[in-house]
């Protein structure tokens, strides 16, 4: 019988031999219970066993704690073909679950399972080998990797597991397909390699929520094809290597991204439909290398805090805005007049092209702090000219955009007054008097942008 085990650190089967494993291999054609010793050859799987599904049948596991297998193989040698359901059991371990290694296999995960181990793949091996994995819930916690067609031709569907990993792999191998949709649960990885040099597809959907640290896309010379429907993704960075070709398609959810692309290797970042939040739920940055394009029906979200603490996307490329645009305005500072917070930083002295929905050049954003609204000014033009700022504007209290005879009267109407957020109370002080009068004369006619 040929066994051919490329993937991780095998040897052979004489080796396995040699140093005391057992080969237990599944015997029952249909679906049966894991601990039935009479669906093995050799006896309820133990410690360090070498497991092979090959004839067609499935083993389910359902209660009971498994020892910690070695290897299991769900269809090992070209034809053979095995399944693996694992429901509402405490706790599986297999060091090396291979689903798909030169034959077929399929695995089903549901319930509460926590499954553990350090290599888990999904078409393994050769290119007409296939895996099929899908997750309906549980933990998958493997401390070297997650593949989706390493060798081989691999597919996992994730529609409610939490999967926790140093990497994640979609095809990996020079002729392999990969292909990753996620819809519900949780992803968190180290590293996250898509089509490091055969054909991969990372599709992210629905509830999904995903943590990927640095993703890397078509690598070593494949290619990549990475999905952002819904959701809400998180990467350190997401970017595309070598000869490979990769695509990045942000049609819905949103992106939390500290870095887009390479200074050696541009990205365009195309936002079709989604939501870009630089941060995510803390103040943080975007980098993009390339161009940034904000549709109509796309969407971007700037925290601001204070001075020392603001979201920002600083753009090596060209900036084409479009869409809607939220900011989070809780100031933990008090603002003085003129404070700017560039929230565009773009490079080179080409323009930004484009206006956010409702936000013309010169419109007011206001910001509170301890219960005080002051008004900023937003411009396209600010910074060294080409950059989109915030301006804080405190005489300009009525808030359109100049410091006038509005501003004045907001100020005299309201003289000698006291509280919290007072109109005419312009410098925030909780009590409209000369210092508010003198913000607006030392700044009249401004236009504040």
């Amino acid at each position: 019988m040929r066994r051919i085990f490329c993937f991780c650190a095998v040897g052979s089967l004489a080796a396995a031999a040699n140093a005391g494993l057992q080969i237990t291999e599944w015997t029952n054609p249909g679906s049966a219970n894991w601990w039935s010793a009479v669906n093995w050859t050799n006896g309820v799987p133990t410690a360090d066993d070498w497991v092979f599904i090959d004839n067609g049948g499935e083993a389910h596991i359902s209660g009971g704690i498994t020892p910690d297998v070695f290897f299991v193989f769900l269809g090992s040698q070209p034809g053979a073909y095995g399944r693996l359901r694992i429901t509402n059991s405490p706790e599986v371990h297999i060091d090396v679950l291979s689903v798909g290694n030169d034959g077929d296999g399929e695995l089903m995960i549901s319930g509460d399972p926590i499954v553990t181990g350090e290599e888990f793949s999904v078409g393994s091996n050769l290119q007409n080998s296939t895996g099929l994995c899908t997750m309906i819930g549980g933990t998958i916690d493997y401390s070297d990797f997650v593949a989706a067609g390493y060798y081989g031709n691999g597919y996992i569907q994730h529609d409610g597991a939490d999967v926790i990993t140093a990497e994640l792999l979609v095809a990996r191998g020079p002729v392999s397909v990969g292909n990753y949709v996620i819809e519900g649960g949780t992803i968190t990885a180290t590293n996250t390699r898509i089509a490091e040099r055969g054909h991969g597809t990372f599709t992210h959907r629905q509830s999904a929520s995903t943590s990927l640290g640095w993703m890397t896309l078509a690598q070593l010379g494949g290619t990549a094809i990475c999905n952002l429907e819904g959701g809400y993704m998180e990467a350190t960075q997401i970017t595309r290597t070598g000869s490979g070709t990769a695509t990045f398609n942000f049609t819905g959810g949103t992106l939390n991204v500290g870095q887009f692309g390479w200074a050696s290797a541009p990205f365009d970042l195309l936002n079709q439909g989604g939501a870009l939040v630089p941060g995510g739920f803390v103040t943080g940055t975007t980098q993009i290398y390339g161009n940034w394009t904000q549709q109509a029906a796309d969407y971007v979200h700037f925290d601001l805090e204070s001075l020392a603490a603001f979201d920002q996307g600083i753009v090596n490329g060209q900036v084409n805005v479009g869409g809607t645009i939220g900011f989070s305005t809780n100031l933990n500072a008090q603002p003085v007049n003129g404070d700017t917070f560039t929230l565009i930083d773009n490079d080179g002295a080409d323009p930004i092209n484009g206006t956010f929905i409702g936000y013309p050049e010169g419109s007011t954003v206001s910001a509170t702090h301890a219960g005080q609204t002051y008004n900023f000014t937003l411009s396209y033009v600010g910074g060294d000219g080409n950059d989109m700022v915030l301006i804080a504007c405190l005489a300009d209290g009525s808030g359109d955009g100049t410091v006038d005879f509005d501003d004045l009267n907001l100020v005299l109407s309201n003289w000698g007054m006291t509280g919290t957020n007072i109109p005419g109370d312009l410098d925030g002080s909780g009590t409209v008097d000369f210092d508010d009068l003198n913000l607006v004369l030392n700044t009249w006619g401004a236009s504040c942008a």
